[in-house]
């Protein structure tokens, strides 16, 4: 349905990610999988998480220190922080330095107080570096 200029898109996880294929930019709340798959995207990202859930505030606090905007909510305010954000060319970049292979391997080195030849026996299909 179209109002104005706003489409509203009936909930469903093909036009949710049809959506966020094709969009320029998210508002949404500070959970995880959709702020990390709008950053993987390069997609310009504002969140506003979700009272009382502390995860959202770990991740909006992370959020923030990458550059992402964050609003506590949504209210007479938004318009101030929407619509230069909206304006503004620049997205936050997603720099992945280290792959999931190697985060494994570390953690598994380091941190279960087992030797690397422990861990070669326990895990032989695992490379540990």
């Amino acid at each position: 349905m179209l109002d104005g200029n706003i489409l509203f898109i009936p909930v469903g996880k093909s036009a949710f990610n049809k959506s966020l294929v094709n969009c320029k930019a998210i508002i949404t709340g500070a959970g995880f999988e959709t702020p990390a798959e709008a950053l993987y995207l390069g997609k310009k990202l504002l969140v506003i998480p979700i009272r009382g859930q502390y995860e959202q505030l770990c991740n909006a606090a992370a959020l923030s220190k990458m550059g992402v905007p964050v609003l506590k909510a949504l209210d007479a305010g938004f318009a101030a922080t929407f619509l230069p954000w909206i304006e503004q060319r620049k997205k936050t970049s997603l720099h992945l330095e280290y792959s999931t292979e190697s985060i494994v391997s570390y953690l598994m080195h380091n941190c279960t107080g087992k030797s690397k030849d422990a861990l070669d026996l326990l895990y032989p299909d695992c490379v540990f570096n």
